[in-house]
C-alpha cells in the first residue's frame, strides 16, 4: 500500500480574516476583509500561475472586483499589504 502523508502545512493565510464571494460567479468578486490598517493589493492567478489581473491601493474592509473579462476557468487570489501575504484562495470563474 502506498500512500501520502503531510510532515507540514504552510499558513499563507497570514492569520488575518478573508471572505470571498460569491464563489463560483460570473464574474464579480467581493472580498471581505476584518481589520485592515493602510492599503492592499489584489492579484489574481490563473491555474498556470501567471498573474492575469492586479489591483492596487485598496484601502476599504469591503472590495468589490468586476473580473468579468477573464475566461471561465480556476484562479488564485492573493491580497497583499506591505509585501505581505494577508490571505489567498481559490476562486472560480463560471
Amino acid at each position: 500500500e502506498l500512500g501520502i502523508k503531510p510532515v507540514a502545512v504552510e499558513d499563507i493565510g497570514g492569520g488575518q480574516d478573508l471572505a470571498a464571494f460569491p464563489n463560483p460567479s460570473s464574474g464579480a468578486l467581493h472580498l471581505h476583509l476584518c481589520d485592515v490598517d493602510g492599503t492592499v493589493n489584489i492579484h489574481m492567478y490563473d491555474i498556470n500561475g501567471y498573474n492575469v489581473y492586479t489591483a492596487k491601493g485598496f484601502s476599504a474592509d469591503e472590495i468589490s472586483l468586476d473580473l468579468e473579462f477573464l475566461p471561465q476557468g480556476a484562479y488564485i487570489y492573493k491580497v497583499e499589504q506591505d509585501n505581505k501575504t494577508l490571505g489567498a484562495g481559490k476562486w472560480i470563474r463560471e
